[in-house]
């Protein structure tokens, strides 16, 4: 569901709130790093489903229950696992000062980022505000806008109450961190990505870059042809066909994986395939 609000606003603890959109989806492709006008904000409430949240200074990990705020020129992305696609509530809106808004206003605009945990009363009503807009029955639009002045409200009472627990992620040891690595080439070659990669390990592309040189002597695109020619080998060991082998490991065109394969051992999958053929 994607509603979007007609140049509809109310007041809110002194601010003239313009809702411009509200989502109920499921999200699975990963949302790039972002930011949004000075003057608006985007509040995501989490039902189902874990992924990841990453600001310029920290990433969290997300799953069901979390809230987390973004306002002004914060930067941020978002992605989900691949098995566990995220379904949130997210609210983006505008806020305009006006005279003398409310120290839960002040509060609300006093950070550009806030990541926390939800009650059941406050899921309750992020639900609401969904069913509100789904359905559209007589009277939503007051109902929707009751909801969401609700929803502010609770939500500062959260913030001010110090609900954000330890979700922020410390960064992994080296021990744990080149863990990371290893199994993200070792079950994801497929389709790893290096903004994948970087996200998985909590560092930047150019950082991720950096480590996989340190470490293990060779760039990203490197490392992925390793761990898919590593792969190809395993499967042609188990009896598949080149072409069979050519789409497991993610190529799709079986020429250009005969070619890569060639260049990377200097002979071909079929004579690899002959040379290790149980008799």
């Amino acid at each position: 569901m994607i509603y979007e609000f007609q140049n509809e606003s109310f007041v809110w603890e002194g601010l003239t709130i313009r809702p411009v959109r509200v989502s109920d989806e499921y999200i699975s492709a990963a949302i790039p790093m972002h930011r949004h006008s000075s003057d608006s904000f985007e509040l995501h409430v989490v039902f189902s489903g874990e992924g990841r949240v990453r600001t310029e200074q920290a990433e969290y990990a997300l799953s069901a229950g979390n809230v987390y705020l973004t306002a002004g020129s914060a930067e941020h992305e978002q992605s989900a696992l691949p098995h566990a696609p995220v379904r949130e509530l997210c609210l983006y809106a505008t806020a305009e000062r006006l005279r003398g808004e409310s120290a839960a206003a002040k509060r609300f605009l006093s950070r550009p980022f806030f990541f926390g945990k939800a009650d059941a009363e406050f899921l309750a009503l992020a639900e609401t505000i969904a069913e509100e807009l789904t359905r559209r029955l007589p009277g939503y639009r007051s109902a929707a806008a009751g909801a969401i002045m609700r929803l502010l409200s609770l939500f500062v009472r959260m913030e001010e109450a110090g609900a954000a627990p330890s979700e922020r992620e410390e960064p992994p040891s080296p021990s744990e961190l080149y863990l990371r690595i290893e199994e993200a080439f070792l079950y994801g070659y497929r389709e790893i990505t290096l903004q994948s990669l970087s996200r998985r390990i909590g560092l930047s592309p150019r950082q991720t870059q950096r480590v996989l040189k340190e470490r293990y002597g060779a760039t990203f695109s490197q490392k992925k042809t390793q761990a898919r020619m590593s792969a190809a080998n395993v499967l042609l060991q188990r009896g598949m066909s080149v072409t069979q082998v050519s789409e497991e490991v993610g190529y799709s065109c079986v020429e250009h994986f005969s070619a890569e394969y060639r260049k990377y051992f200097s002979f071909t999958a079929s004579e690899y395939k002959k040379r290790t053929r149980t008799p």
